[in-house]
């Protein structure tokens, strides 16, 4: 009995994590997502060139903060592949390159989108 409460408790505690992993890792990317929607957005209104470079700015720095978190479950070469991506979108935010931008933007949505499917416990995922 002893041994089926702590085999329960550990799953429990696994299960839980998982869950937690997962809403983490969709709420920021999420988050990440509709920033990179809003510069879409701002380059095709031909909005200020400073609220967009300030835009892409923040994007950055949410995702220093982001991919410290997900350091711990993504494999490190799918990051580096994410900040390159958005640090493309950054640099051509800021020389006005909207051709380049936009195909940033269509990457990193790409490499952060698919991310919470990828880590979603399922059993493709386990075996």
């Amino acid at each position: 009995m002893r041994d089926a409460t702590i085999v329960g408790a550990i799953l429990l505690a696994i299960l839980f994590g998982t869950w937690y992993t997962q809403s983490l890792l969709q709420n920021q990317s999420d988050k990440i997502l509709q920033t990179l929607s809003e510069i879409s957005i701002q380059l095709q209104q031909k909005e200020n060139h400073n609220q967009v470079v300030e835009k892409a700015n923040q994007l950055y720095q949410n995702w220093k903060k982001t991919s410290d978190m997900w350091s711990i479950v993504i494999d490190h070469q799918e990051l580096d592949a994410i900040e390159k991506s958005i640090l493309l979108v950054k640099t051509s935010v800021e020389i006005q390159d909207d051709t380049r931008c936009k195909e940033a933007i269509n990457a990193s949505s790409f490499l952060i989108g698919h991310i919470p499917d990828k880590e979603k416990l399922n059993w493709k995922n386990i075996f």
